[in-house]
């Protein structure tokens, strides 16, 4: 049915990806796949599309081929940070203004995004080298002292498979709690390795 007729303002609300959408550190954006859906399927008659899911505050206004949309497709984002990759995006919440109009559904007049304050994110590389465990606890208490202590925090074990094992024995899930501060999030992660096949494969 027309919202038009019933409706003085009508509103698309969901929680989806949307062809156009980007996330990432890289901006990988969002095309095709059976869980994006086409800003062609999106119905007529609206005012704006508000739209969760996709945690990076964005609004889109033209589709994949550059054409302008009937509306807007607002990301208001997430209100903090959920991972690693959302590091240095900024959080908020949307105030939008609708008036009706002429148009079927209404009208967007103006969306304002307002920053919330967000916990930082930090990445610490230690490489464990030949000293004793003593010492490599140590560094890390001099590294986690020289950031906010509301932190969430990604230790990163450096070098050989051996040196990364040496790690994960040195800081154990109740040693890192007793050297980090109470209001810190700390967790132990290994760096990616690039998989090398062996001799003959390509």
């Amino acid at each position: 049915t027309d919202p038009s007729k019933e409706n003085d303002i009508s509103i698309i609300v969901l929680h989806q990806v949307i062809a156009g959408a980007t996330v990432g550190p890289s901006d990988y954006m969002f095309r095709y796949g059976n869980d994006v859906i086409p800003t062609t399927m999106l119905p007529e008659g609206h005012a704006a599309v508000l739209c969760g899911h996709i945690h990076r505050h964005q609004v889109i206004r033209y589709d994949l081929d550059g054409r302008q949309l009937p509306y807007p497709i607002i990301f208001a984002g997430s209100t903090t940070r959920t991972s690693f990759a959302e590091a240095d995006e900024t959080k908020g919440y949307i105030v939008a203004k609708f008036d009706r109009s002429s148009s079927p559904g209404g009208v967007l007049r103006s969306s304002s995004f307002f920053p919330l304050p967000s916990r930082p994110m930090v990445t610490i590389n230690l490489a464990i080298n030949g000293k004793s465990d003593s010492y490599q606890v140590d560094q890390l208490v001099a590294k986690l002292s020289q950031i906010d202590e509301n932190s969430l925090v990604r230790l990163l074990i450096d070098g050989c498979e051996a040196s990364q094992q040496r790690g994960t024995e040195i800081f154990s899930a109740p040693v890192l709690r007793s050297i980090a501060p109470e209001t810190m999030n700390i967790s132990l992660g290994i760096p990616h390795q690039r998989f090398r096949l062996p001799k003959g494969h390509k």
